[in-house]
């Protein structure tokens, strides 16, 4: 009989115990622990797209089921191209690989729709935004022209990337709008590259966001060698509110429309993604990883004491406007492929 009692109890006990085991087991958790996710970022190391990446993977490790190891691989090239496809096509499609693509990928995409460009921005799994950006022409104290009135009467040579990026894209843009005379120089690797360019005096100037001036040139702006001519964004930066804003420069409605579409790398900023194809429950738990990633007090500190604006956009926002980016008019493209000199 006590043995019998024995029996009952050890096989009550295993069942609880399997139980209890079956009720807490975590597929996200078992699939991270000792692995690695590798952050790829598309640009080169040492800007702002390395320090808002930074934001998010130095942090995100305890908000992460399993607590993986997280690492950075910088992969630059094409004005983002080049890191879009490899995040798409040959990247692990198993949540251990995550990207961020220079901000004007998207929209290079829709407007060159190139061979080499092997990428669909709607089927990425987005993740969501470290921050927002504020784009700024800034050019170099001995430039022909400081501001956009003169850039109306003399050429300013601007350094840039590739032709997908903002650094190219941009300037011909504001030839469009306003009939400046800014000339993209392609060929230049990286915002230090760009920034040494006009220095040593090959170029006068560049596009690029507040984040990245902030962090390469910051003694320069409190000197006053560098100056900003003109904005590109939603609205404009609060912390520098008298330099014109292209939006509000656009004198017709046609003009205004290309200038909105123009303006959606300022809000795909410094985001994040996955490759199509990951399971979809990880998806979900990278991004709800990114919200608390984002509300971390240490996170949030830190951008207080770098004076970064994070901003925590969710990945659900940035698919919605991926998904609608991609919706837009045939005659609206068109409009802008026509301003920035795309055939």
């Amino acid at each position: 009989m006590k043995i019998r009692q024995s029996l009952c109890a050890l096989g009550a006990a295993v069942m609880a115990g399997s139980f209890s085991t079956s009720v807490i087991a975590d597929p996200i958790a078992d699939f991270y622990k000792n692995r690695t996710i590798t952050i790829i970022v598309g640009v080169r190391a040492g800007g702002a797209y390395d320090l808002y990446a930074r934001f998010f993977g130095d942090h995100a490790k305890k908000h992460i089921a399993g607590h993986p190891t997280i690492i950075y691989q910088y992969m630059p090239g094409g004005g983002g191209v080049k890191s879009a496809n490899f995040l798409y096509n040959v990247a692990p499609k198993d949540g251990t690989v995550i990207g961020m693509l220079e901000q004007g990928t998207a929209v290079g995409k829709l407007l060159r729709d190139h061979p080499n460009m092997k990428f669909d921005i709607t089927k990425f799994n987005w993740v969501g935004t470290v921050g927002r950006s504020y784009y700024l022409f800034g050019v170099w104290h001995k430039a022909p022209a400081t501001t956009i009135e003169g850039a109306m009467k003399k050429e300013v040579l601007m350094a840039a990337s590739g032709k997908s990026s903002t650094t190219y894209i941009y300037p011909k843009l504001a030839n469009y709008i306003l009939g400046t005379k800014y000339k993209p120089v392609l060929g230049y690797r990286g915002a230090g590259a760009m920034n040494l360019s006009f220095m040593r005096g090959e170029t006068h100037g560049r596009g690029g966001t507040w984040s990245s001036w902030k962090t390469k040139m910051g003694p320069h702006i409190k000197s006053g060698e560098l100056k900003f001519a003109l904005q590109i964004a939603p609205r404009k930066n609060p912390e520098w509110p008298n330099v014109p804003l292209l939006i509000d420069l656009a004198k017709s409605k046609a003009d205004r429309d290309i200038v909105d579409f123009m303006t959606v790398p300022t809000a795909i900023g410094r985001s994040l993604l996955l490759p199509p194809g990951v399971p979809k429950a990880r998806v979900n738990a990278i991004r709800r990883a990114f919200d608390a990633t984002m509300r971390d007090p240490r996170v949030v500190a830190k951008a207080k004491r770098l004076g970064v604006r994070t901003t925590g956009e969710t990945g659900e926002q940035l698919q919605a406007l991926m998904v609608k980016l991609a919706a837009t008019p045939p005659s609206v493209v068109k409009n802008v492929r026509d301003a920035i000199g795309m055939k």
